[in-house]
């Protein structure tokens, strides 16, 4: 009976699965274009999809769980995919990699987040009476949560391009109160782009930040308008447009000189330092020849800390530090105790940061500015500006580069604080400048003393020795005069 049964439940299972398969294909396809509150998952509901469950309407961007990398394919970002070339154009959790069993959540309050071990890791914070209703992946690749008052998404409640985190999409305005941060480098050194004062700024993450490029002394902009400040950034066709507040053209980058119309541009913000342009329609491999800083020894570490960045990508270790197999000056804590000293470095190197800052002293000589770092124990070097007096002081150091074109003087000069010197300096805590005093003077008072108590004990040997030499020629008399009177 069991062998009459069989072409039975095959002729179901023939009729019931195309069926099945509709509905699941139907399910996905709506979650697939557009998500609503009382949606969640891991990666693992999604694994044979490579974590995606959010597309775009042409499927051009995909939002879901992808791997940190190909080492470590057990932690996760969620994140903005553009599918043809596979680069991930956003993340929610940069920094922060969650596991496959970790959960998104479009919650019932309207509420979009990232859930890791019942913390909170991310959160587009649109819970409460905002009305929250869907949350679609635009073909722009903006990601955007919409309320029941705009389904269009003309005013979405929140959006991802307004959080940027690594890259700027074509149409997407970069504006002040927002930050392009780049992934961290080998030394954990992170680099980030802000609109700050009417200008566009880079700064490495040093502390405190270090400066390194401007759009005010960038050369290669072309200037649309005589004045005004720059709020707003946008990568339009082949350029990267500055505007005022009034949406004016003010400035212009010419990216790339293609005539494809059609060409996607991305703006990338590397752990090199260097914002660089790719065309994601070419499956975002080598960005285009215009980079910014255009100089790789602009960037602030195109070699190792303290090594010399020369032109054409050469590094070099300081004379100063040769000794040393890794370009070391041996200042680990320089704020907690420790003989230190200042050594000049090689002439002709300066500093990338040095124009950016501001200096610590105007009108100073190269010893006062020498004193200033030593009685700073957080100080690790100095640049000198022979022509202008100013001094810089720094307490975190990238590369160093070699100056060219005019940008020093023989009278400027950089030194770096140096660990176990013979003549040092004690290294403490803020009030190290009165501290050098004081071991100045204890040392001085020391020496005095005993050249004092030499002295003395010199005196003292030499005036026994003396009566020690008389009291034989007395004896010598006595006994002279005594066979006389006999």
């Amino acid at each position: 009976m069991a062998a009459l049964l069989r072409p039975h439940h095959h002729r179901l299972a023939a009729r019931v699965f195309p069926i099945l398969l509709l509905l699941w294909t139907g399910r996905c396809s709506t979650q697939s274009r557009r998500i609503s509150p009382g949606f969640q998952g891991s990666q693992m509901n999604w694994i044979d999809n490579d974590g995606i469950f959010l597309l775009s309407n042409t499927s051009a961007f995909a939002f879901g769980f992808r791997s940190t990398s190909s080492a470590d394919p057990t932690t996760f970002l969620l994140a903005v995919v553009h599918q043809p070339s596979s680069r991930v154009v956003w993340t929610a959790n940069s920094g922060s990699p969650v596991s496959n069993s970790d959960m998104f959540v479009f919650g019932a309050d309207g509420d979009a987040r990232l859930e890791s071990g019942g913390a909170t890791v991310w959160s587009t914070n649109t819970s409460g009476a905002q009305g929250a209703a869907a949350m679609v992946l635009l073909d722009s690749g903006n990601l955007v949560v919409l309320g029941n008052k705009d389904p269009d998404a003309a005013q979405p409640l929140w959006q991802s391009f307004h959080h940027p985190t690594d890259t700027l999409l074509p149409g997407q305005s970069f504006s002040a109160g927002m930050r392009l941060t780049s992934e961290p480098n080998n030394h954990n050194l992170s680099f980030y782009l802000d609109v700050d004062g009417g200008d566009m700024v880079l700064r490495a993450d040093f502390r405190p930040p270090q400066p390194y490029w401007t759009m005010s002394g960038e050369k290669r902009f072309i200037r649309n308008k005589l004045s005004g400040n720059v709020s707003s950034a946008v990568l339009v066709g082949g350029s990267w447009n500055l505007y005022d507040g009034n949406r004016s053209l003010l400035w212009q980058l010419i990216v790339s000189d293609s005539a494809d119309a059609n060409a996607t541009w991305a703006a990338v913000l590397g752990n090199d330092g260097f914002i660089s342009f790719y065309s994601l329609l070419d499956g975002g491999g080598d960005p285009e020849p215009t980079r910014i800083p255009q100089d790789v020894c602009e960037t602030p570490e195109p070699c190792d800390p303290y090594s010399i960045c020369y032109s054409g990508h050469r590094c070099q270790c300081p004379a100063i530090l040769s000794s040393d197999s890794n370009c070391n000056p041996g200042v680990g804590s320089p704020c907690s105790g420790g003989t230190f000293d200042l050594k000049r470095v090689d002439d002709g190197v300066g500093y990338f940061a040095v124009g950016f800052v501001k200096s610590a002293a105007t009108g100073s000589s190269p010893a006062g500015c020498r004193g200033a770092c030593l009685g700073n124990c957080s100080c690790l070097a100095l640049f000198f500006d022979g022509g202008s007096g100013d001094c810089f002081l720094f307490d975190q150091i990238g590369s160093l580069r070699q100056l060219g074109g005019g940008n020093t003087t023989t009278s400027s000069s950089m030194y770096i604080k140096v660990s176990g010197s013979a003549d040092g300096v004690k290294g403490g805590g803020g009030g190290g400048g009165g501290r050098v005093v004081v071991i100045v003077v204890i040392i001085a008072v020391l020496t005095l003393a005993t050249i004092v108590g030499v002295s003395y004990l010199g005196v003292r040997l030499r005036r026994r020795k003396r009566r020690a030499r008389e009291r034989p020629s007395h004896r010598r008399r006595g006994s002279e005069e005594e066979e006389e009177e006999e």
